[in-house]
């Protein structure tokens, strides 16, 4: 055996180095009764450090553990335990029985800081949850120095202050935090993982603390996120180094998470930390992605959709908060404990929650963030309103709710002007009083009213053109506690027309409201694109009112007297292209019966869904495109690289064919020379043979003996001489001895025969004899056997003859007897068999008959349906090819409507610019603005007005001056 082998065998057979921890407990012992403290911590520390310890039985180092956790408590020191837990994990990564040991050390570690924790509280008492805020809130400029100059927390403050429970708690969260970043993402190691996350939530809500809550959901989420990672690339690649890491295809690990999560939401919506509630509302969505069988509890799912609701509230999201309500009412009806009270109480908040949804929503964008929203609860798109109170106006959810929601339904149900008198009597009711009085509704007050308000601006707005500021301050206002005062109201009105609920121009000098309901003709503007294309060649761009406005002023404090552009129309490009967009849809809006009689609010809602729609086809048809050229860029790539692949593989080839002819040519040199080689050492090997045979057939004669060794000194003929010589002079020695030979041969013959002769004859007869006597012997052996073997066969004979008659007969009775049973039964059971069998084979036929039915049924069932559905496919096909073909047309007269109409439009602004021109010119050469007719629109006097500036160079103040009187100016257009 060769020495590596030994040392590969002593390797394999490694022994495990014994340790005793008694030993190093005695040496901590005594420097601890000398009051070396930090040295007694780094003897314990150094028996991980040590080369050996992974080979060391981990049940073995586990008291020297135990005993330093027990000294870092008691000191207030981690950094040597830290290390050594560290250590550990990493000698025993990959070993569950180790990591073992380890997850009893931490579970014995976080007792005995919730032990300490405890005792800390009995003696110092608990902080109230504000001063612990503080503490940790208030870190100045001279705290951070203090801290960095001292080694203290800067949130700590002043090292010399007296010290509080919320110091020793930020000590343990501390350990605790790292113990959670030693723990995560191994397998062995998640129960007491879990254990711990629970230990601190515990712990920051006992003190309240909300800056360790947010600190602590940071960790996990950063925890999560790696656990994830790393079980996508157990997934996806197979990583082998997460061998031990967290399975969570494991059922048990997965629901483990989930619940906890819940848990964590419910303890931030208890601390009232919204912001972090919604991030663990993501971080669940992310998590239960994973895993598509996994289907929470319907306590927990209860629990979740509250805390949702609570959220979405908080953060003035009144739609989600009632679709979250719904959810919860629905899961809520499944809990067996629930009483009717539990009931009425949850529909009336849901019902509430429906109520203060708002009523106007307008649709959004397809590139709207707030869609993300719907996906994280489960939706494809925005619900509405309606589709949530149709959900609690259910049986099963409307009885529960209670009457006087129930009466505020009815009144803005269906609201109008008329009803505001009602609605507000209504709300002046004792019930209603109440009812907003008590805390599960007090939160949908401010919504709701809000509701009201909008709902009675958009009533007054779609039955009035004008009305006076001081009349809907009196509509608006609203019994207590829906009250406003005139300056919110009318900041309210203002966000309305924001929202596009309403429209309204205000005039100041009249205090009066004019309300436009057709914002189609606030938007399209004919002359859009010849606009667009003349801004780039104006000496004066204006962007916005606001820039037209700053110009004006500018024009007054220089008194510019000479010609300044007209600053009638700004227009933002947004509302340019907008306009240009629009036109397509001209003749839809004209003949839509639904937008002639639709509010203001209601012909936004039909504008925007247009406008959505066609940006909606546009995306599709720009990801069409896109699609289609990456499969264009993907199939010429993959040409490119299919083609370089040939010239490679041709190249290659040719190398090799090369390379082949190379070694081909090498190989038939090597064969010629070693053929060659080969021949000349036959030869000689030949020629050795010979002579060695020589040298041994002479050797074998005994004439001459020459040694084979000496081969190289002799020669083939030197050999053949020698021999012949040799044979030459035994035969002339023989010649001369043979007649001597002859005669001595003769007498031995002729002795021989006299000698041997009798002898032979002697012998030969007494071998007869001996045969002779041995088979007389045999044969009379034999005869007295015979004879013995005849005796006992005739002395039975005898004994038997008498009783063979009675055997006979009583054998042939018994056969009788047994055959007519034996018949019997083999004829019954025959003839059960032939039933069985006939029973069974008629089954079998009626069994076939009925799967042949059903086949030829099933067959006929799936060809008609077959048939069916080529003749649907075929009639869709047709008919979507019909509609396609009448929408082209359809779109394609639009169009040429669109065009023709713009045409004649653009004939009429010609001819009515024309017209002024020839009007008679007043005294001193300017003409007379003619009177407004009666029954004339703002846009038609506001041309008018224009063309009348037009025709004669006015001044600035004076073309103010006009606009003003008719009231024209930048301030009475704005919304």
């Amino acid at each position: 055996m060769s020495a590596a082998q030994r040392n590969y065998g002593s390797r394999q057979t490694r022994h495990q180095p014994t340790f005793n921890a008694d030993n190093v407990l005695i040496i901590a012992d005594d420097l601890l009764n000398l009051g070396l403290h930090e040295d007694a911590l780094d003897s314990l520390g150094e028996v991980l450090n040590q080369k050996n310890v992974k080979y060391l039985d981990p049940n073995s180092i586990a008291p020297v553990i135990s005993r330093l956790i027990t000294l870092s408590i008691e000191y207030k020191t981690s950094s040597v335990l830290n290390e050594g837990l560290k250590k550990l994990k990493h000698n025993y990564f990959n070993n569950p029985d180790g990591l073992k040991v380890l997850a009893d050390l931490i579970q014995s570690y976080v007792n005995e800081l919730s032990s300490y924790l405890e005792e800390q509280e009995k003696k110092l008492g608990e902080i109230g949850s504000q001063e612990t805020d503080e503490s940790s809130e208030n870190v100045t400029p001279f705290s951070i120095m203090y801290a960095a100059s001292k080694k203290v927390d800067a949130s700590q403050g002043n090292a010399a202050e007296e010290e509080n429970i919320g110091s020793y708690v930020t000590m343990v969260l501390e350990r605790l935090h790292f113990l959670l970043n030693l723990t995560f993402n191994k397998s062995p190691l998640d129960a007491v993982y879990m254990q711990i996350c629970y230990r601190v939530i515990t712990i920051i809500t006992k003190q309240k603390n909300k800056n360790q809550f947010r600190r602590f959901c940071d960790l996990m989420r950063s925890h999560m996120s790696d656990v994830l990672y790393a079980h996508k690339g157990k997934n996806e690649k197979g990583n082998y180094k997460a061998a031990l890491s967290t399975d969570l295809n494991d059922a048990e690990v997965f629901q483990r998470l989930a619940d906890y999560k819940y848990f964590l939401l419910r303890q931030a919506v208890k601390l009232s930390l919204w912001h972090e509630a919604y991030k663990i509302i993501e971080d669940i969505y992310t998590f239960t992605k994973i895993n598509s069988t996994y289907r929470p509890k319907a306590i927990a799912l209860a629990s979740y959709y509250e805390c949702v609701a609570k959220t979405f509230l908080a953060a003035g999201n009144h739609l989600m908060n009632a679709f979250a309500l719904t959810k919860f009412f629905a899961l809520y009806q499944t809990n067996p404990n629930a009483t009717e009270e539990d009931f009425k109480k949850y529909a009336s908040v849901n019902f509430l929650a429906c109520l203060s949804a708002s009523e106007f929503e307008l649709p959004k964008s397809v590139n709207d963030p707030s869609n993300s929203l719907y996906n994280m609860m489960g939706l494809t798109e925005k619900p509405s309103r309606k589709q949530l109170l149709d959900a609690v106006l259910e049986e099963n959810v409307y009885k529960y709710v209670s009457s006087d929601i129930k009466e505020l339904y009815e009144a803005l149900n269906n609201f109008n002007t008329e009803a505001i008198p009602a609605l507000k009597k209504l709300l002046t009711t004792e019930k209603i009083q109440n009812l907003f009085k008590s805390e599960e509704y007090a939160d949908y007050l401010i919504p709701l009213r809000d509701q009201i308000i909008n709902k009675i601006f958009v009533a007054i707005s779609s039955t009035q053109d004008s009305i006076l500021i001081s009349d809907i301050f009196d509509a608006a206002s609203l019994p207590k506690p829906f009250d406003l005062d005139n300056f919110d109201i009318f900041n309210a009105l203002i966000q309305a027309a924001a929202n596009d609920f309403i429209f309204f121009n205000l005039d100041e000098e009249s205090e009066t409201i004019n309300f436009v309901n057709d914002p189609y003709k606030l938007i399209y503007n004919p002359k859009a694109a010849e606009e667009e294309e003349e801004d780039d060649e104006e000496d004066i761009e204006i962007v916005d009112d606001d820039d037209a406005a700053d110009i004006i002023d500018d024009a007054e404090e220089e008194n510019i007297t000479h010609d300044i552009p007209d600053l009638e129309e700004p227009q933002p490009q947004s509302i340019k292209r907008t306009s240009k967009l629009l036109k397509y849809f001209t003749e839809d809006f004209i003949n839509s019966e639904e937008y002639s009689k639709g509010t203001y609010f209601d012909k936004v809602k039909i504008i925007r869904e247009k406008i959505f729609a066609a940006e909606k086809r546009d995306i599709e048809n720009e990801l069409k495109g896109i699609e289609i050229a990456k499969g264009m860029a993907k199939e010429y790539s993959e040409k490119k690289a299919q083609q370089k692949a040939e010239n490679e593989a041709l190249q290659r080839e040719i190398r090799r064919q090369q390379e082949r002819e190379a070694k081909e040519k090498l190989k038939i040199e090597e064969a010629e020379r070693k053929e060659e080689e080969k021949k000349k050492k036959e030869e000689l090997a030949m020629n050795e043979q010979i002579l060695k045979d020589a040298i041994y057939k002479m050797n074998a004669k005994g004439l001459v003996v020459v040694d084979p060794k000496d081969l190289k000194k002799h020669t083939f003929e030197e050999i053949s001489t020698i021999d012949m010589k040799a044979s030459l002079k035994d035969n002339q020695e023989f010649e001369e001895k043979l007649p001597t030979i002859f005669s001595r041969a003769d007498y031995l013959y002729r002795a021989q025969l006299e000698v041997e002769e009798p002898k032979l004859k002697e012998s030969l007869e007494n071998f007869k004899k001996q045969q002779d006597a041995s088979y007389e012997e045999i044969v009379a052996k034999l005869t007295e056997q015979a004879l013995e073997r005849h005796n006992k066969a005739v002395a039975l004979h005898e004994l038997l003859a008498p009783n063979y008659s009675d055997y006979a007969s009583m054998k042939e009775a018994l056969i009788q007897s047994r055959k007519e049973v034996f018949l019997k039964e083999r004829q019954e059971k025959i003839d059960e068999l032939k039933k069985k069998l006939f029973i069974e084979k008629v089954e079998a036929l009626k069994k076939q008959e009925e799967q042949e039915s059903r086949e030829r049924a099933a067959i006929e069932e799936a060809e008609r349906k077959e048939r069916e559905q080529e003749e649907a496919k075929k009639e869709t096909r047709e008919r979507l090819l019909a509609a396609k073909e009448e929408r082209r047309k359809i779109e394609e007269a639009n169009r040429l409507e669109a065009e023709r109409k713009f045409r004649a439009l653009e004939e009429q602004e010609k001819a009515a610019k024309a017209v002024p021109a020839q009007a008679a010119p007043a005294t001193g050469g300017k003409p007379i603005l003619p009177p407004r007719a009666p029954g004339q629109s703002d846009e038609d006097r506001e041309q008018q007005v224009n063309d009348y500036l037009k025709s004669y160079k006015f001044t600035f103040k004076e073309k103010m001056t006009i606009k003003k009187a008719e009231g024209l100016t930048a301030l009475s257009k704005k919304k």
